[in-house]
């Protein structure tokens, strides 16, 4: 399992770190329910929230890419056998990726 994505699409350069993530979780109640919140693309912007039920890391097969079909503007998505591993950075610029679900 890889923590490593490269390029990820500008939205994800917002992102808290897992760092930043801990320690705003520190001073809350540890026994509190977690969600998320996000628009739902109505015409109200109606705020869902849905329950984090995993957390994980990014696997091999898996990148984040810039999506015009999401509110965010970012989509996780499968590799396919077909994707061209040249267009890839295997090096710099690479970050560690982890999904709440």
């Amino acid at each position: 399992m890889s923590q490593m994505v490269s390029q990820l699409p500008r939205q994800a350069k917002q992102a808290l770190t897992v760092r930043d993530l801990i320690e705003e979780l520190e001073a809350l109640n540890p026994d509190a329910k977690v969600v998320f919140a996000c628009d739902y693309g109505d015409h109200c912007h109606t705020q869902q929230a849905l329950p984090v039920t995993n957390v994980r890391v990014i696997e091999d097969d898996e990148y984040l890419s810039e999506s015009a079909y999401s509110q965010s503007g970012m989509a996780l998505r499968e590799r396919d056998e077909d994707d061209d591993e040249d267009t890839e950075d295997e090096g710099e610029g690479n970050e560690p990726v982890i999904i709440l679900q």
